[in-house]
């Protein structure tokens, strides 16, 4: 758009100043018009962002991320100066960030759009079935939980829908690149103080991180379901996973080995009466199958020297 305005000046010289503006409409994406934008990370699916068209169709823009522009040699971006789009390729939570779209001539003339990609937990077990462990009293339970998102999300254990509170944080240090924190559970809500405690390790460079949650000398009230729930920081959008803990008795299993027992010394003893009966049946009938010469064989040798 092209703007004449004429100024009179008292000495009766006539300035024309010429000022070019360029009008831009909200940026308009594949997952509506406006922001935020939340992707979600996909190897298959694909997203995108578009700058709506000027009042000069043949404008050419540049497209930013996180202030840095996007080269068209990168293989997972690619722009098009036709209708001035950015496609990407396969989200992942790296592409989560601040896109700029600018004139190429003027780039103090642009639009910005905040995308953020959903935040995604998952547990890792050991046991086959995902959705319950079982541990023995006693022992010491350790449950692993992955989440990953951009912004990084914040990652919240629950036991039976109810906050493990009383957790207090404790410093964080960088190694490599990762923030490493940890947090300790106190003494109120669902937390038993010294028994359970939650570490928390965090990589920014992958947007991931890994909380842990271990709980000593497990008791018989620590049978629950336990969920690993994160969600952005700004609450828009969360993720959860779950899964069933079992508490066995300390003699869960001995009961068996001793059920065994007690039946092997039942058999026996069984055996043993029905034995013992059986034998002196034998012998009261051998006693009344006798007759009374066999019984007396001195009054036979009697009768026969008569």
């Amino acid at each position: 758009m092209i703007v004449t305005m004429e100024i009179f000046v008292p000495t009766g010289i006539v300035l024309f100043l010429t000022a070019i503006t360029t009008v831009f409409a909200e940026i308009i994406t594949n997952e509506g018009v406006g922001g935020p934008v939340e992707w979600i990370p996909s190897a298959s699916k694909p997203a995108w962002l578009q700058c709506n068209e000027t009042n000069d169709p043949s404008a050419n823009f540049v497209w930013f991320k996180d202030g840095e522009e996007v080269r068209s040699t990168d293989p997972r971006y690619r722009t098009s100066d036709t209708n001035n789009t950015i496609n990407v390729n396969g989200v992942q939570e790296a592409d989560g960030g601040t896109y700029r779209c600018a004139l190429a001539k003027q780039t103090s003339i642009y639009r910005d759009i905040v995308v953020y990609t959903k935040p995604r937990s998952w547990l890792e077990l050991k046991s086959g079935d995902q959705r319950s462990v079982s541990i023995v009293e006693g022992d010491t339970l350790t449950l692993k939980c992955q989440s990953a998102g951009n912004p990084m999300p914040k990652v919240t254990w629950r036991k039976d829908g109810v906050d493990i509170i009383g957790a207090r944080d404790k410093d964080s240090s960088e190694e490599r690149g990762s923030n490493k924190g940890s947090e300790e559970a106190g003494g109120s809500g669902n937390a038993t103080s010294g028994r359970i405690r939650i570490v928390t390790e965090r990589n920014e460079t992958f947007y991931r991180q890994l909380s842990t949650l271990t709980i000593t000398n497990v008791e018989d009230s620590d049978r629950a379901v336990y969920m690993c729930y994160s969600d952005t920081l700004n609450g828009v959008s969360s993720h959860n996973s779950t899964v069933l803990v079992r508490v066995k008795d300390k003699l869960a299993a001995l009961w068996p080995f001793l059920g065994i027992i007690a039946e092997v010394v039942v058999l026996c003893t069984i055996i043993f009466i029905y034995e013992k009966r059986r034998s002196k049946q034998e012998v009261d009938e051998s006693d009344t199958d006798q007759s009374p010469d066999t019984k007396n064989p001195e009054n036979k040798d009697l009768r026969q020297r008569k």
